[in-house]
């Protein structure tokens, strides 16, 4: 089970102002504002360790409604079926940023800094939709080098994919290896962790579909097309404010 850590995260206030629904660019908001968020943006990298485990699962078929492993084990939903439609394999994949920013965000609302935790939190679920974006370049490259595409990802919880399947998801990848853990009812921690899935085989994500489309917030979501990945691709657990 391949781990891959000691990546940079590059997140810039430009980013912040759009998911934190401060509209386009810097100039919509006012200078003191901007300062507030230029302190952010400075104080996150130190509180981040982003680091993701994957792993690759042979697939034994795939139905109307569920995807089975070579092993025996299930995860089911329809949109997940038709997304992996023709998938050989499938890369269970587990991204964190550790616990340290999500720790100081919690001090922050304790002392009454309500602004600046908001923020921070925002900066965390694009610091982890970053590490996604490096796991889905890695499973690209491997389905490229053996001449195979790649569907869109998916994540338990989304459209078309219980939250329950999180266990199984667990199960086989053991995110333990990597400081996550699963609580009774599938929230994640640290909270700025997600998992999806990819799958590889012949003539996947051809569509250009991806959950954003079948997601029921998709015109008021403020990480449609304003995150690296155009769209809340990745499933977090939520931060003090949601997402």
């Amino acid at each position: 089970m391949p781990i891959v850590r000691g990546f940079k995260l590059n997140i810039d206030v430009d980013q912040l102002v759009r998911v934190s629904g401060g509209g386009g660019a810097q100039a919509t908001i006012g200078q003191r504002a901007l300062e507030r968020y230029q302190q952010v943006v400075a104080e996150a990298p130190s509180l981040m360790d982003p680091i993701l485990l994957y792993e690759v699962f042979e697939v034994d078929h795939v139905g109307q409604d569920r995807l089975t492993l070579t092993s025996g084990h299930e995860f089911s939903g329809r949109l997940l079926a038709k997304f992996m439609r023709t998938a050989s394999k499938v890369v269970l994949i587990c991204c964190s940023i550790g616990p340290r920013l999500e720790e100081r965000v919690a001090y922050y609302q304790r002392t009454g800094a309500t602004a600046k935790a908001y923020l921070l939190d925002a900066v965390g679920s694009l610091a982890v939709d970053l590490v996604a974006q490096e796991a889905r370049r890695l499973v690209r490259e491997l389905a490229e080098s053996e001449g195979m595409s790649v569907s869109a990802p998916l994540s338990p919880g989304q459209s078309g994919w219980p939250l329950t399947d999180q266990r199984t998801l667990f199960e086989l990848l053991g995110p333990g290896r990597i400081g996550v853990s699963l609580s009774p009812s599938c929230v994640m921690n640290p909270l700025k962790s997600s998992t999806l899935a990819i799958g590889i085989g012949p003539e996947l994500g051809e569509s250009g579909e991806t959950a954003c489309d079948y997601c029921p917030l998709k015109e008021s979501c403020n990480f449609r097309s304003r995150t690296p990945s155009h769209g809340c691709d990745v499933a977090t657990s939520p931060g003090p404010e949601g997402r």
